[in-house]
């Protein structure tokens, strides 16, 4: 049996795991599927923060482990209590492409907002978008 960190293991347990908690997060933001592309697998699921705040629950805070990735949602369980309108479930893909979006803009190299929107693929567009006006990135360039 494969685990999900794609190695033939003991592991099953700790994925097992990882994936009733992260469906139970899922479930209390009251869906299980991409934002941007309605992805459903739990394990390629992720979430995607708005903006930080100084309480938020940062994925780096955790080693990178499965033990790590269960106590990361686990933990991240009382943000979603407390602030689940700054807190949005995406896929890696896309979570992934649209945080690297992000950083060009916070590096001023997508130009200006009407510009970076023309190279943002329209699935992206809306989260992008939230997420530069809830991080305070009203034009760029």
């Amino acid at each position: 049996m494969m685990s999900l960190n794609g190695r033939k293991g003991t592991n099953g347990i700790m994925d097992r795991t990882l994936l009733k908690v992260k469906q139970y997060v899922f479930n209390e933001m009251g869906n299980a599927n991409c934002d941007c592309c309605n992805e459903i697998t739990t394990s390629r699921l992720t979430i995607h923060h708005l903006s930080y705040t100084r309480d938020s629950v940062k994925y780096t805070s955790f080693t990178n482990d499965i033990t790590g990735r269960i106590q990361y949602y686990a933990t991240l369980m009382n943000e979603v209590i407390a602030n689940k309108d700054n807190l949005r479930i995406m896929c890696v893909p896309c979570h992934d492409e649209m945080e690297s979006y992000i950083r060009e803009v916070k590096r001023g190299e997508l130009g200006t907002l009407s510009e970076s929107q023309e190279r943002v693929p329209t699935h992206l567009l809306g989260m992008f978008l939230l997420t530069l006006e809830r991080q305070g990135i009203t034009d760029t360039g």
